[in-house]
């Protein structure tokens, strides 16, 4: 970011994707420097509130509705020329579809197809992506069959890594072989596909993970509630959307979800904050090598 653009006014306001009978809510501004453009509906985080509870208010002032709030969704970090918008979006839902637009021009639902028939906003186009890519994939029990794909794809992700100047994480032939037949032995290996075609795989497994015992540097968010730990993540680096879709897996089986990457991996590291996990602290693997502990709870 440059000097100019650091010291843009910052913004942070919640967003609503509201998901009725299979379609999205899109809203068109009535009001403001960006009039007429379409957004998911949503507004300021007031002094003292969660982006939760701003969500519910803002929607049940701008939609006369209660909303349900579900998952979060991303993150959308955006510089607008005025400032620098965090935007928190979370998907919803409605008790009924009946809406009342308090503040906005107009409103429509739109079907996963429809969705590029409005011109949205700039940073509501970054949800609009999210969503597209995050239906683009399925994700299926990995089986005997597929260990030479799932080392193709640590390959390729290990070779990511090196790219990005990752030189440290997933060394000595790490995840080998062994490891990734004892993941698909156990029933925790998910293979990711784009189109029918391999694409990424992690293990999915269900807490509690014996090296989060320990966390030095801070604390989880939760440490009450059961959760998953998401480990191995490989991806061919083919196609965008890979966290995305596995986090709206992970949401169909539990909104408590723990995660740890190296330290040199950026990547990881962005993609996680974009998706709205929180950097808990540090913690150790069981051959003491240390890695920076994320969670993400929608409870």
């Amino acid at each position: 970011m440059n000097e100019e653009k650091a010291h843009l006014p910052k913004i942070e306001v919640v967003a609503a994707v509201i998901e009725h009978n299979g379609a999205f809510l899109a809203t068109q501004r009535g009001y403001g420097e960006q009039a007429g453009g379409w957004e998911f509906p949503g507004g300021k985080i007031e002094p003292g509130e969660t982006p939760r509870q701003a969500l519910v208010r803002e929607i049940q002032e701008e939609l006369g509705v209660t909303v349900n709030v579900g998952r979060s969704l991303l993150v959308v970090e955006w510089d607008y020329p005025a400032f620098h918008l965090t935007m928190h979006c979370f998907m919803c839902s409605l008790p009924h579809g009946h809406i009342e637009l308090h503040e906005h021009r107009s409103a429509r639902w739109l079907t996963p197809a429809q969705l590029r028939q409005v011109p949205w906003l700039p940073a509501d186009v970054a949800v609009v992506d999210c969503l597209e890519q995050e239906r683009s994939f399925t994700v299926r029990s990995a089986t005997p069959a597929d260990i030479d794909t799932l080392l193709h794809l640590a390959d390729r992700a290990r070779h990511i890594m090196r790219a990005s100047g990752n030189r440290l994480q997933w060394t000595g032939g790490y995840p080998t072989r062994e490891i990734l037949a004892r993941d698909v032995e156990l029933g925790f290996s998910r293979l990711m596909l784009h189109q029918g075609q391999p694409a990424a795989s992690f293990a999915f497994i269900p807490g509690p993970d014996p090296t989060y015992d320990y966390i030095e540097d801070g604390h989880w968010l939760d440490e009450r509630q059961p959760y998953h730990v998401i480990h191995r993540i490989a991806s061919s680096g083919e196609h965008k959307g890979v966290i995305a879709a596995m986090m709206a897996f992970a949401a169909r089986h539990g909104h408590n979800v723990r995660i740890d990457t190296h330290a040199d991996n950026a990547i990881m590291q962005h993609l996680l904050a974009r998706h709205g996990f929180t950097r808990c602290g540090v913690i150790y693997l069981a051959n003491g090598e240390p890695r920076l502990a994320y969670q993400k709870t929608d409870n």
